[in-house]
C-alpha cells in the first residue's frame, strides 16, 4: 500500500517542483527583460533629449544669423544686390545646408511697371513670375506682390529669382505671422522636388523687413510698414545631420522631425526616431507606427518642446 502510494506521490511532487521552477524562471526572465528594456528606454530618452536640444539650439543660432541679415536692411538704406551678396556669403559658407537666402520685396500693383523697368536695365526681358506646378510663368495681376528680388547663391536658384511668392500657400500663414509679430516664423516641413540638392525635406524661415524709422508699436503699424522679408530655405534633413554630426551621431541611426500643430502653432512638436526606414511622420498623421525602430518599434514623442519665438 505504501509503495504504491509512494510511487504515485513522488512523480506528482517532482512535477509540481518542475512547474514551480519553470514559473520562477519565467518570472525572473520577464523581470530581467523588463529591467533591460527600461534601462535601454531611459538611455534612448537621455540621448534623444540631448540631440533634440542640439537641434533646437542649432535653429536658434540659424535664426540669429538671419536676424543679422535683417539688420543690414535696418542700417543700410537701399541695400544693393552686391551688398546682399557680400554680406550673406560668409553665412552660406558656414552653413552648407542652406539652400538659399533671399530678400522678398513687397510691391503694389502700381509699383510693378517701374520695378520691372528698373530690373530690365540689369536683367533683359525681366518680368515678375509665379509658379505653376513648380514651373515659373508670367505673373497674373494682383493688388500686392512679394517678389524674390535678391537670392544667394544665384547658381542653382535661378528658378526662384523674380518669382512672386505671395500666392504660395506654404508661405502665406508664416508670412502673416511674421509680419504681425515682428518675429521670425517658419513653414511646415515640405518635400523637395529633387534629391540632388542633398536633402529630401525643406523648411523656410521668414523674417519681416520694415521701412526704416517706421512706428512698429501695433499690428496695424507693422502691416503698414512692411517692405519685404528676408528668408532662409533649408535642407531640413541635411541641417539635422549637420547638427548631430558634431556630437558624433550617425545620420542613419537617428532622426528628429518637428512641426507646428494646428491650430495654435505656438509650440513645436518634436519626434525622434532611431534607424529610420521610411519618411518621418507628417503633420496629418502624427507619429506613424512602424516608421522607425525604437524599443517599442514606434516613433517616440519626447516632448512638446518650446519653439524659438515665432517659429
Amino acid at each position: 500500500m505504501f509503495r504504491r502510494g509512494s510511487s504515485i506521490f513522488i512523480p506528482i511532487a517532482s512535477l509540481s517542483s518542475l512547474i514551480l521552477g519553470l514559473a520562477i524562471t519565467l518570472g525572473l526572465f520577464v523581470s530581467v527583460r523588463h529591467l533591460e528594456y527600461e534601462k535601454m528606454d531611459a538611455e534612448f530618452r537621455r540621448l534623444a533629449s540631448g540631440h533634440l536640444k542640439a537641434v533646437v539650439d542649432g535653429l536658434d543660432a540659424l535664426v540669429h544669423e538671419l536676424e543679422t541679415v535683417n539688420r543690414l536692411f535696418l542700417t543700410v538704406e537701399d541695400v544693393s544686390r552686391e551688398q546682399f551678396h557680400t554680406f550673406t556669403a560668409p553665412m552660406l559658407r558656414r552653413s552648407p545646408f542652406i539652400k538659399s537666402l533671399t530678400f522678398q520685396r513687397v510691391l503694389t500693383a502700381a509699383q510693378r511697371p517701374a520695378y520691372e523697368a528698373e530690373m530690365r536695365k540689369h536683367f533683359p526681358n525681366f518680368s515678375i513670375r509665379q509658379l505653376s506646378d513648380g514651373l515659373p510663368e508670367p505673373s497674373a495681376g494682383r493688388d500686392q506682390y512679394r517678389v524674390v528680388d535678391y537670392v544667394e547663391p544665384m547658381t542653382g536658384n535661378e528658378n526662384v529669382f523674380g518669382v512672386d511668392v505671395a500666392p504660395s500657400a506654404l508661405q502665406a500663414e508664416p508670412g502673416q505671422r511674421a509680419r504681425d509679430s515682428g518675429l521670425p516664423a517658419s513653414t511646415d516641413l515640405f518635400a523637395l522636388r529633387t534629391s540632388s540638392n542633398g536633402g529630401k525635406l525643406g523648411l523656410v524661415i521668414l523674417m519681416p523687413v520694415y521701412r526704416r524709422g517706421a512706428a512698429l508699436d501695433s499690428v496695424d503699424q507693422r502691416r503698414a510698414a512692411l517692405s519685404g522679408y528676408t528668408s532662409a530655405a533649408l535642407r531640413a534633413d541635411a541641417f539635422v545631420n549637420n547638427v548631430l554630426s558634431r556630437d558624433g551621431v550617425q545620420a542613419a541611426r537617428i532622426f528628429i522631425c518637428g512641426y507646428m500643430p494646428a491650430p495654435s502653432r505656438k509650440r513645436a512638436r518634436w519626434y525622434i526616431a532611431r534607424a529610420i526606414r521610411s519618411p518621418c511622420p507628417t503633420p496629418a498623421t502624427g507619429c506613424r507606427p512602424g516608421c522607425c525602430t525604437t524599443p517599442r518599434k514606434t516613433c517616440r514623442r519626447l516632448s512638446n518642446w518650446p519653439a524659438s519665438p515665432g517659429i
